[in-house]
């Protein structure tokens, strides 16, 4: 049985998300994983982040709709994107820009200017999960929609990155790889030089740290406590490591 994902800014306390899943499995038996529905209204640079991840942990010929579409009844396109064995599904609002792979337009009209996840986007997740060519979905394009995630600065004796997600424990997600820390290195925000160690066990409760994450980025946290509320932390604030040269 082929999987349906499903990421979505639709919340849990009303019936959209339901409603779509009903749409699909009215035209296909399916596995449907929801990745989540917490995604803030609107805010397309987060969703994009967590394509980066989540999809590959699926097998190839997943099927994954994303719906979070600020600009919903306007001209925006619909769009598939074949990327590395896995079907995207979404507006063309540059969502999918991590996963912009062999792009179709959906060309279908919707019954509503407000519904397009039930009216468009389910029907062509469950047309794709009933194994229909992308060719059948519509034409190729050449020119989705992109958007540009920041990349921190290195030189010699810093690195420059920004927070760019802030997650519910009120940990601070920079855009700081791990292939950028070296040993000895350490964090410098809001007036605190703060360690860069293994774990949040390394230093005591209440303490501020700074780590390697599961997403491989650098991430600033307190132990047993939110690194948002203990700096009044936000997205797009700089952070800055300073290299040992030792």
């Amino acid at each position: 049985m082929r999987i349906l994902t499903l990421l979505t800014d639709f919340g849990n306390k009303d019936p959209y998300v339901g409603i779509m899943k009903a749409v699909v499995l009215s035209m296909v038996d399916t596995h449907i994983v929801d990745i989540t529905h917490e995604i803030p209204h609107g805010d397309i640079r987060r969703a994009a982040f967590f394509l980066k991840y989540y999809p590959f942990y699926f097998p190839e010929g997943t099927v994954h709709l994303i719906v979070v579409d600020p600009t919903v009844g306007s001209e925006r396109r619909g769009i598939v994107s074949l990327y590395k064995g896995h079907y995207f599904v979404a507006p063309d609002n540059g969502v999918l820009t991590p996963v912009l792979g062999e792009v179709y337009r959906i060309d279908r009209e919707p019954a509503s200017h407000t519904f397009h996840g039930r009216d468009v986007f389910s029907p062509v997740a469950g047309e794709l999960l009933l194994g229909e060519p992308l060719e059948k979905i519509g034409e190729r394009i050449y020119d989705p929609v992109r958007i540009e995630f920041p990349v921190p600065v290195v030189n010699q004796d810093n690195i420059t990155g920004e927070v760019i997600i802030i997650d519910r424990f009120g940990n601070l997600i920079t855009n700081i790889p791990s292939d950028n820390i070296g040993e000895g290195d350490f964090v410098e925000y809001r007036g605190y030089e703060i360690p860069i160690v293994m774990s949040y066990s390394d230093v005591e409760p209440g303490k501020p740290l700074a780590l390697v994450n599961s997403y491989g980025l650098l991430e600033i946290g307190i132990n047993q406590g939110s690194a948002e509320a203990f700096f009044k932390g936000k997205i797009g604030d700089r952070i800055k490591i300073r290299r040992y040269h030792g």
